[in-house]
């Protein structure tokens, strides 16, 4: 038997994960399209925001994004921290 997801939790995961498509589309601009960072970066930027918009409503909304994104933002601070903890350390 299949365990079907709720839907909150599935769009949950499409919103954030936003923020990386963001991070791999300004990647894609600049590597195979030519563009310089900086301009890549403002049209990745558009292109997450529709993203965003695409899955914020009544299921999952602005706040729980916010919510989201501060909690995800923390760990992504923690994981940089052990990274640079780890470079300290090493020879």
């Amino acid at each position: 038997m299949t365990k079907v997801k709720p839907m909150k939790k599935i769009v949950r995961s499409y919103v954030l994960s936003t923020a990386k498509a963001i991070i791999n589309y300004r990647d894609y601009l600049v590597e195979k399209k030519g563009f310089q960072d900086d301009y890549a970066m403002k049209k990745a930027v558009k292109y997450g925001v529709n993203m965003l918009n695409a899955g914020l409503g009544k299921i999952f909304t602005p706040q729980d994004a916010a919510i989201g994104f501060r909690e995800l933002a923390e760990v992504c601070i923690a994981l940089a921290d052990f990274c640079i903890s780890q470079t300290l350390v090493r020879p």
